[in-house]
């Protein structure tokens, strides 16, 4: 029998807070307070618990595939229920927006969360992009850097790009990247944040408070 990993309690409480925050940031008026505040952090909030959980231990092609089982599997899945309840809503005349297949190449590969059949599922994706591109950046470039603030500095860097990555699409009439990689580049810089503060943050989560 293998051993059984640690699960840390505050990582799943976190976890949940966040879940919470999600569904409070679609039930509040868009523009409001309460709404700025949440959108404000809660994803940037989810990446940094996901690169507490980034490892790079595995072979390249090993890393993709187990990536790929764990985001993009669940995807497929979820993408499929989504038009599937899309459909139903059409047939049953409960939504009078038709679709066909070019629309559905394009949201699949889009897989943006204002257009796609089933919103939340774009985390997935973009998820996937930013472990690849961690694997790569840990393999590649965090080797040779010697110290936390030079890695931080080049995450900026590309954080910065990112941020232009947009005005430049529409300037060539693009809206999105596709499977949002340009948020990709945005998500590593938090992603990378929670693996950089992981030990602190495990340490710091075992002292008793009197």
């Amino acid at each position: 029998m293998g051993v059984a990993k640690e699960r840390y309690v505050f990582l799943d409480v976190a976890k949940g807070i966040g879940i919470v925050l999600v569904i409070m940031g679609h039930l509040v008026t868009l523009r409001s307070v309460p709404s700025t505040l949440i959108y404000s952090f809660h994803m940037p909030f989810f990446f940094i618990i996901s690169g507490m959980f980034a490892g790079t231990k595995l072979p390249f092609k090993d890393y993709v595939v187990h990536k790929f089982k764990q985001l993009i599997i669940p995807f497929l899945v979820y993408f499929v229920i989504g038009l599937c309840f899309k459909t139903l809503l059409l047939v049953s005349g409960l939504d009078d927006k038709p679709f066909d297949v070019n629309n559905i190449v394009y949201q699949f590969f889009i897989a943006h969360p204002r257009d796609i059949f089933a919103g939340p599922i774009w985390f997935l994706t973009c998820l996937f992009g930013v472990t690849l591109l961690y694997f790569f950046c840990d393999k590649c470039i965090f080797r040779y850097l010697d110290n936390i603030v030079l890695k931080l500095l080049f995450l900026m860097v590309l954080y910065t790009a990112a941020y232009y990555v947009p005005i430049v699409l529409r300037k060539y009439n693009f809206r999105y990247i596709p499977f949002n990689w340009d948020i990709v580049l945005m998500a590593l810089f938090f992603f990378c944040i929670g693996h950089f503060l992981k030990q602190y943050i495990l340490e710091l989560s075992k002292l008793n408070v009197a």
